[in-house]
This record gives C-alpha cells, structure tokens and sequence, in this order.
C-alpha cells in the first residue's frame, strides 16, 4: 500500500525535525551532518529553512514556535474545510433539483401541447 504522506523516493530516508534542529545545535553525527549538507545543496527549500532555523537567536524557542505555526496553520485550514463544506450542496441535493426541473419541464410541455390540441 502506498503511503501518500511520505514525499520522498524509495530508499532515500527522510530527516525529522529533530535532526535539523541538532544540526543547527552541531550536535549531530559528522556524516550525518554531511548528509543533510548533501540534502541541503540539492533541495533549494530545505536550505531556505535551515537558512531560518539558524537565524534565530534563540535556539530554545524553535520548537515553541514550530507549535505555534503548526497550530495556527491548523486553524487556517479547518477554517477553510468548514467553509468548503458549509457551501457545498450534497450530490443527492443535486437529483432532487434535476428531477423537479424535469417534472417542472413536463408538466408546462404537457399544457401546452393540450392547449394548443382544444383549438
């Protein structure tokens, strides 16, 4: 079964967010770290993020602002999921609509042709 949350090629492990965090505190292994170096010159994005990790004065306040992002990108999300639902009209809502307009359709057509037969 393919698992449609992980992003990255067969055999290519992945690194956590730990991992990037103890590279910006050098407490990772030397071929570790060359790893992620390696990882870092061949993806533009995860250089732009360790580019910002390393940014930050204050290492200890990484993962509290991590979880403050991830809790705000939540909110931004379900935000957007309710609204989707609240505007979407159920496809059995959809045949209802198409059935009355049919017998709507029908019922004129069938006056008009026994008006139009009486003269």
């Amino acid at each position: 079964m393919i698992n449609i949350k992980n992003i990255f090629p067969e055999g290519e492990e992945e690194f956590t967010d730990d991992d990037y965090l103890h590279y910006i505190n050098e407490n990772l292994s030397p071929e570790e770290a060359h790893r992620l170096e390696k990882e870092m010159l061949e993806d533009g994005f995860v250089n732009d993020a360790m580019e910002g990790l390393s940014s930050i004065k204050n290492k200890e306040s990484i993962e509290t602002s991590v979880e403050n992002l991830n809790r705000q990108l939540n909110k931004i999300v379900q935000t957007r999921i309710e609204k989707k639902r609240k505007r979407k009209i159920p496809s059995n809502q959809w045949a209802i609509i198409a059935v009355g307009i049919t017998l709507f359709i029908a019922i004129i057509s069938y006056y008009i042709i026994h008006l139009n037969g009486a003269n």
